[in-house]
């Protein structure tokens, strides 16, 4: 492929995720190709929330010292009513082996993969997309186009990809880590339902000047929930879940001003107290609850968000991506159990069943305040962590949550069949 010999599996997307399930599966001996539409990591500084559970997968790769390097590290949770503080909970609690998680921005997590990748003989491929599938016996025929970010259109124009050239080429495993809008999943004719109504969020990141400390801060009323990350460099991300809007995933500033930051610090986030700098960033998304139909179908697998969508506050479908990538290139990797595909599959629905609330055993705990009865449908799902690291997360700030194969490998949570 590309002039070299064909890799062993072919990765749809070089974000987080897409990137550190290639390099989940050199580590484990397997050629590698990822093919990204971008020719460049993007300029706005997205944010990363690792879980500590992300650390000890990133650190067996030896990327931690580099990671840890660029991010603040987080140790609390601080759970607001409005100017009221009901509950804490404490990462440094967590049976992990890291007592933090840590939040740095998504350039600089990309670039640390990239540069990882490379040394280990990934070839990344920007400017190169899926643009079909088709399953052939025991390998996969795919569509690679190259393609362009070009201005389209008279007057008010807006940005397209072009496509400028295709090839097909052939390799034993697709997997797509190319986010909510997947070609990879559409190409396998997967339907990615929304499970509840879509739900808006506004996100702006500006200078402070009091250090916003060592946690996370999350504020809930009906309805609406609001949060805080710390940030390197004195910055500090916040969002807040708004009402609907047909002009979602917008950043336009005229709607994004600084006059509506401050109405919403005031309103939504009365515990904070600082300096309003300039705004770096600003955006306003949409987020629903999704679930792909399947994980994926013969020699095509899904992981990260194109396989799920669900709030970001807690950071958990990009984290969850993580471990997914990890536990499909063991799926992948030569001399794998027999079956282990079809537990990936089964594992992947158990356990987003219950991150996404359809199959969640929660109640409060003897002694919780009301507060956190009430807003459990929102809290749980803006906690950073997954698993059994959630469990117990949620159980500090008096919940009792039961996740389906929590704290355990996916690859051992089905019965072999």
């Amino acid at each position: 492929m590309f002039g070299r010999k064909q890799p062993d599996v072919l990765v749809a997307g070089a974000g987080p995720v897409g990137l550190y399930t290639a390099l989940s599966l050199a580590s484990r001996g397997m050629q590698v190709e990822v093919v990204e539409p971008a020719t460049a990591r993007a300029s706005r500084p997205q944010a990363c929330a690792l879980h500590a559970r992300s650390l000890g997968l990133l650190e067996e790769l030896g990327l931690l010292p580099a990671v840890l390097n660029r991010s603040v590290r987080v140790r609390r949770v601080g759970l607001h009513d409005g100017p009221i503080r009901r509950a804490e909970a404490s990462i440094s609690r967590l049976a992990t082996d890291h007592s933090f998680a840590a939040i740095l921005r998504q350039e600089d997590l990309e670039e640390i993969l990239t540069r990882e990748a490379e040394r280990r003989g990934v070839r990344l491929r920007t400017g190169h997309r899926v643009g079909g599938v088709v399953q052939d016996g025991d390998s996969v025929r795919v569509r690679v186009e190259t393609c362009a970010a070009v201005p389209v259109g008279r007057g008010v124009q807006h940005i397209d990809d072009v496509v400028l050239g295709t090839r097909e080429v052939q390799v034993p495993f697709l997997v797509g880590a190319d986010g909510k809008r997947s070609a990879v999943r559409s190409a396998l004719g997967l339907g990615f339902p929304a499970l509840r109504e879509p739900r808006d969020f506004v996100l702006f990141e500006f200078r402070t000047d009091p250090d916003l400390g060592d946690e996370i801060r999350i504020g809930v009323e009906p309805g609406a929930t609001t949060f805080c990350w710390p940030l390197p460099g004195g910055y500090g991300r916040f969002g807040f879940e708004i009402a609907p809007d047909a002009a979602a995933e917008t950043d336009d500033p005229e709607r994004l001003g600084e006059a509506e930051l401050r109405r919403l610090l005031a309103t939504r986030a009365p515990w904070f107290r600082g300096r309003v700098g300039p705004v770096r960033w600003r955006r306003r998304i949409r987020v629903a609850s999704r679930l792909a139909e399947r994980a994926g179908i013969g020699h095509v697998w899904l992981v990260g968000d194109a396989l799920h969508e669900t709030h970001p506050a807690g950071a958990q479908s990009m984290n969850v991506g993580f471990r997914e990538g990890r536990e499909l290139a063991e799926a992948l990797a030569p001399g794998a159990v027999p079956g282990a595909l079809l537990r990936y599959e089964r594992a992947r629905r158990i356990e987003w069943e219950g991150l996404l609330g359809l199959e969640l055993d929660v109640m409060p705990r003897p002694g919780a305040a009301q507060f956190i009865g009430a807003h459990a449908a929102q809290i749980v799902p803006s906690l950073p962590a997954s698993g059994r690291d959630l469990e117990e997360l949620a159980a500090q700030v008096g919940l009792d949550l039961t996740l389906p194969i929590a704290g355990r490998s996916v690859m051992s949570a089905v019965p072999q069949v």
